[in-house]
């Protein structure tokens, strides 16, 4: 009966380590994620002041 009870508390240990580790994914993920709207977020400024600059566009956002 102990082996049995060692046995199931291994797979819930298991269980548990491989959704921790997902949820760590996760995060990563999602971090990269904000990290690339930031930049797109930059690029975008960047581009609606040149067509501002270069007379494309009449309001300056």
């Amino acid at each position: 009966m102990a082996a049995e009870i060692s046995s199931i508390r291994d797979e819930v240990e298991q269980i548990l380590k491989e959704r921790k580790r997902g949820k760590l994914d996760a995060q990563k993920e999602i971090q990269k994620l904000k990290t690339i709207e930031e930049e797109n977020e930059e690029i975008d400024n960047k581009l609606n002041t040149l067509m501002f600059e270069a007379g494309l566009k009449t309001t300056f956002r």
